[in-house]
């Protein structure tokens, strides 16, 4: 409530030893998570003086904020070892993509730089979570790869849709949230409901 009492000048609070960039934070179960590319990290306590970085996996990290959500009490992000879900920070990270699907993630599908553009699309109102990849040969997000997250499996192994650049979620008149994508022209459509 008061962030003008961390000393931003004077005081750093560095995260891992590796050198690697922070792509993405998230807060799950009121814990700030700390992901870079290839590892997660929480922040405990409750105030500057008090903080500490403690790993919480060191093999797997976020390819990007874009790629991440929460969605079913679980949060989803895509990891350059393809989709990983976390249901509370002491948990492990599940493995989502295999066995439960195929190869749509290996390096002769999806080339693995290309998962830094990958976006998340979730779909509260039919209780799936999907991933926007660019397939390899592909210059951008030309697939949609959904996961029941209510079931746990996966519904498709690919949905051929806009070219998707990023997404939200906007709620309608009636208060149900549904996603936004906006393709690589500018152009906004809604998913699910055919528009």
């Amino acid at each position: 409530g008061d962030p003008e009492s961390f000393n931003t000048t004077d005081n750093v609070l560095p995260i891992g030893e590796d050198g690697e960039a922070i792509t993405a934070l998230a807060v799950l179960e009121d814990v700030l998570l700390i992901f870079k590319r290839t590892a997660m990290y929480a922040l405990s306590g409750t105030s500057p003086g008090s903080w500490q970085v403690v790993p919480l996996d060191l093999s797997v990290g976020c390819a990007s904020a874009q790629s991440m959500g929460t969605f079913g009490g679980r949060l989803f992000f895509m990891s350059l070892k393809g989709p990983r879900a976390l249901s509370s920070p002491g948990a492990g990270v599940s493995d989502i993509c295999t066995p439960l699907v195929g190869n749509l993630f290996d390096s002769a599908a999806v080339d693995e730089s290309d998962l830094v553009n990958s976006v998340i699309v979730g779909n509260p109102n039919q209780q799936y979570v999907a991933w926007a990849i660019t397939p390899t040969g592909d210059t951008t997000n030309t697939v949609m790869i959904p996961f029941n997250y209510t079931l746990d499996r996966w519904m498709s192994s690919g949905w051929d849709v806009v070219d998707v650049k990023s997404c939200t979620l906007v709620n309608d008149n009636l208060g149900r949230a549904w996603p936004m994508i906006a393709d690589y022209g500018g152009y906004v459509y809604r998913l699910g409901v055919g528009t």
